[in-house]
């Protein structure tokens, strides 16, 4: 995706994901601003799985994405043929046993029991989860899991605006491939042991934890944003492995192909929202190089 900071990325590779709030809301989430030498590009967090409601955004983040002349997102989403058939060579590749093993046999006896017993209740068929490893078993259970709350990957900001992108022919990039992202998540966790243990307790706690998140995103309240992802974050080895991995090394990567970019073009570039809060964020390191970084008043 908590499902602490570590688990809400885990389902977030493919989900980022947030609670609902009333149906009528109106939403005011947080653009930036980060401009350096007359250059001017606009950063939006992103949450990957949201409901119709989000939709038009607010006209001043519409505005801005028309103005720019290029989408970045993390992947580029444009073929979802494409991308949909890379999945299922990675998930044959690095998220499944073709030894004739299972799931069973590589992790904790009490770990699969709850397992069998969240995906039973969420209607995640037995069969489909027997030959899965644990980060791929939690990627299926948090998506379900999600859907139960009525959320939909299709009304994800992402999706949206790589939709509008296309519709318009704006030039979109991928900072990222799908096999990059699944990478660095294994190197965070392994088999996702960890990952699928985190899941499932979000899955089976009543936390208000992710409809907190949920509200301070669409408040567009980045301070309280930053301080509920760090609540639950600890001084352990497979923590720092987390930020490590799938926080701190891919901002830098990232930051390497956008600062050029951004000389040339008008950018909107559209990331997860744990990417532009906390230590060593994205919207930190450009301040830090002498770009000047604000929030859009609207």
């Amino acid at each position: 995706m908590d499902f602490n900071m570590r688990a809400l990325y885990a389902t977030a590779l493919a989900l980022f994901i947030f609670l609902p709030c009333s149906v009528m809301a109106a939403i005011s989430p947080a653009l930036f601003e980060v401009s350096k030498q007359g250059h001017t590009s606009y950063f939006f967090g992103s949450v990957h799985m949201g409901e119709a409601r989000y939709y038009p955004l607010p006209s001043a983040i519409e505005q801005r994405f028309k103005q720019s002349q290029r989408l970045v997102m993390e992947i580029d989403m444009a073929d979802e043929s494409a991308i949909q058939m890379e999945m299922m060579q990675l998930m044959m590749q690095h998220g499944m046993y073709l030894d004739g093993s299972d799931l069973k046999t590589h992790i904790p006896s009490s770990l699969y029991r709850q397992t069998m017993k969240t995906a039973e209740r969420l209607g995640v068929p037995a069969n489909s989860i027997q030959q899965l490893r644990p980060w791929a078993v939690a990627l299926l259970i948090g998506q379900h899991y999600y859907l139960t709350m009525g959320l939909d990957p299709n009304w994800g900001v992402d999706q949206y605006f790589s939709q509008q992108a296309i519709k318009t022919g704006k030039a979109i990039y991928g900072l990222e491939t799908l096999a990059e992202q699944i990478n660095a998540m294994l190197a965070a966790d392994g088999e996702g042991s960890s990952m699928l243990q985190q899941v499932l307790d979000e899955a089976d706690s009543s936390s208000d934890y992710t409809q907190r998140m949920m509200t301070a995103w669409e408040k567009g309240n980045s301070s309280e944003l930053s301080a509920i992802f760090s609540e639950e974050l600890d001084d352990t080895q497979a923590d720092k492995l987390f930020v490590e991995h799938l926080l701190l090394k891919r901002n830098k990567n990232w930051l390497q192909q956008l600062k050029p970019m951004m000389k040339k073009e008008t950018l909107f570039v559209v990331v997860g929202a744990a990417h532009l809060v906390g230590p060593e964020n994205i919207l930190d390191s450009f301040r830090q190089a002498g770009y000047q970084v604000k929030a859009v008043s609207y």
